[in-house]
């Protein structure tokens, strides 16, 4: 298990792409971090950004949806380039993006709340609605992410207050603020953080053969306090016991 304490920074997004981690830097950027959790790149971005989701959509690529800023903003992880794309037309002003559903070189099709489409060409910094009918056929759709979560809460989920689920083949988890529930097939341990931490987040990646969870934990006594944490699934479940995140800073 490893683990970074970040101070003096009000960490409440967190991301992987390409085994690259993404965690906002305040309200003016992003850091990027390697799976040592060392700094690889502090990228700004412009002041006053917050970050309400992201989608990934490709091996380097990320998109930010920052709808109080008006915008969705681009960033490649190989490239260290980033393109903020405006949503201020408007019949875009009012979009939430819900879902990525196709895929192309340098564009996307997203879903909003409404089940409207919305094509975004990131080289082109262009948002536009769109009629399923047009999306091109140079368009590869992705996988139906929001089925398979339907799914998984069906069979899973008991109560519905819980922040987030992620799952990579046969691994889910299930992430609440006090609890981070962990399947590997028919296998489950809970994670529980350390005292006066809440869990904010918790991202599925693989690596050399092996799966790794990137959990972001946020101090409650202190907001510009957290802790980011990796640790191996293959190897957490060969425990029985309960897990304490971020132990090893106490």
């Amino acid at each position: 298990m490893i683990d970074k304490i970040i101070q003096d920074n009000d960490i409440y997004f967190i991301d992987v792409v390409e085994n690259k981690i993404i965690v906002n830097d305040n309200y003016e950027g992003v850091l990027i971090y390697d799976l040592e959790l060392d700094l690889i790149k502090n990228m700004k971005l412009f002041e006053d950004i917050v970050i309400y989701s992201s989608f990934i959509l490709g091996k380097n690529e990320i998109m930010l949806f920052c709808p109080e800023n008006g915008a969705l903003v681009y960033i490649n992880v190989e490239k260290y380039i980033s393109r903020v794309i405006s949503l201020s037309d408007e019949q875009l002003s009012d979009i939430v993006i819900v879902d990525l559903y196709a895929i192309k070189e340098e564009g996307g099709v997203f879903v909003d709340s409404n089940n409207e489409f919305i094509e975004v060409a990131w080289k082109e910094e262009s948002v536009n609605k769109i009629e399923i009918s047009m999306i091109s056929e140079k368009y590869q759709k992705t996988n139906d992410k929001k089925k398979s979560i339907e799914q998984i809460q069906k069979s899973l989920i008991e109560s519905y207050d819980y922040i987030n689920i992620n799952t990579l083949g046969k691994i889910t988890d299930i992430v609440y603020e006090n609890e981070i529930v962990l399947y590997n097939g028919e296998k489950k341990i809970t994670m529980q953080p350390v005292q006066n931490y809440t869990f904010n987040n918790a991202k599925i990646i693989k690596n050399d053969n092996l799966h790794f969870l990137v959990i972001l934990s946020n101090c409650k006594n202190d907001i510009d306090l957290s802790i980011i944490t990796i640790v191996c699934i293959e190897t957490l479940m060969e425990r029985d016991k309960e897990i304490l995140v971020g132990d090893n800073l106490c």
